[in-house]
């Protein structure tokens, strides 16, 4: 928990920032999955509760490219995302395995 909080410490400032340019609520998104739509309102009620700022809510909205579009075009402020997703999906590039031949990943 220790570590998610300091996270946030880093995160919350930086999407302050970004959303309070149009003077609008910010919006967080999240891909359409469970564990993206939690970890959304998580950060969605960690802006309301520690920065007092509104937040509008946009979950569900779709895989990696729709999300990363979504920011691109500014109809987002951001979104959780773990870090191996844009490595692969948006830059397209291959992640070399340190896992050692003789084991099967199943």
């Amino acid at each position: 928990m220790r570590k998610f909080s300091r996270f946030l410490g880093l995160l919350l400032p930086l999407i302050a920032t970004v959303g309070c340019g149009s003077g609008d609520a910010i919006v967080i998104g999240s891909k359409n999955f469970t564990e993206q739509v939690i970890l959304g309102e998580l950060l969605a009620q960690q802006i309301e509760n520690h920065l007092g700022l509104p937040v509008r809510r946009r979950f569900n909205l779709g895989g990696t490219f729709i999300c990363d579009q979504a920011l691109r075009a500014g109809e987002i402020d951001g979104y959780v995302e773990n870090t191996l997703a844009p490595h692969t999906r948006l830059f397209s590039r291959t992640i070399q395995s340190t896992i050692p031949s003789r084991f099967t990943i199943m």
